[in-house]
């Protein structure tokens, strides 16, 4: 009877310890599992959040050159706007050209020798740098900015009347919105207020103020 019942307490200790072994290795396994579906959900977060602001193709380093139409508010007539700039961090530093016409009130002489004052036409150039400032959002490949911007430039007036040529010095700024997308070649578009502030002909002349809307499109590489 003592050997049977050993055997019996034997036996029992065994399944006991088989038992014991079996859930602790379970409990090992889900603890395992749940500590890596944790991690993969937290990366996919990050990421997410890294798409929302900042790290587009438009504060990107990259070169950029722009072709844009000018309305004018008043005054001028529609004019054509060229940039070629580079992207350093969210601030582009660009050259500019543009040329437009207008009309303005001048003193003429007539046939007869009479001065008068009379509407003469001007085709107007200007060369000028800028800077403009993104605030972009998006994705990777493609993003939307608000942008402010600010320049300097000097603007020459050629008279169809035969008058000698004129020159002044002006301010440009400017807001508006562009978006930009693409892999290795980047495309898009441009659209936004300027306002030019110009030196009169003489120095107690008021100072000429000019608006206009800019629609245009962009390249990038």
């Amino acid at each position: 009877m003592r050997v049977v019942a050993g055997l019996l307490l034997l036996t029992a200790s065994v399944a006991h310890a088989d038992t014991t072994v079996d859930v602790a290795v379970e409990a090992h396994v889900d603890v395992h599992v749940s500590t890596q579906g944790t991690t993969s959900s937290s990366g996919g977060n990050g990421d997410r959040d890294r798409g929302l602001l900042g790290g587009t193709p438009l504060t990107r380093g990259h070169w950029e050159v722009g072709l844009a139409m000018i309305l004018p508010v008043h005054h001028h007539d529609i004019g054509a706007h060229a940039i070629v700039g580079r992207q350093l961090g969210p601030v582009r530093l660009a050259l500019e050209y543009s040329m437009s016409s207008t009309c303005a009130d001048r003193k003429v002489v007539d046939g007869w020798g009479a001065v008068r004052m009379a509407q003469v036409g001007a085709q107007i150039h200007r060369v000028g740098v800028a800077g403009r400032y993104r605030l972009d959002f998006g994705m990777d490949d493609v993003g939307t900015a608000f942008y402010l911007e600010g320049g300097v430039g000097r603007e020459q007036l050629r008279w169809r009347d035969g008058a000698p040529s004129t020159t002044h010095n002006d301010v440009a700024v400017g807001f508006g919105v562009d978006m930009l997308g693409g892999g290795r070649q980047l495309a898009g578009f441009d659209f936004g207020g300027r306002f030019t502030l110009t030196e009169g002909d003489t120095p107690d002349a008021p100072t000429e103020v000019t608006a206009g809307i800019l629609l245009g499109f962009l390249l990038g590489t």
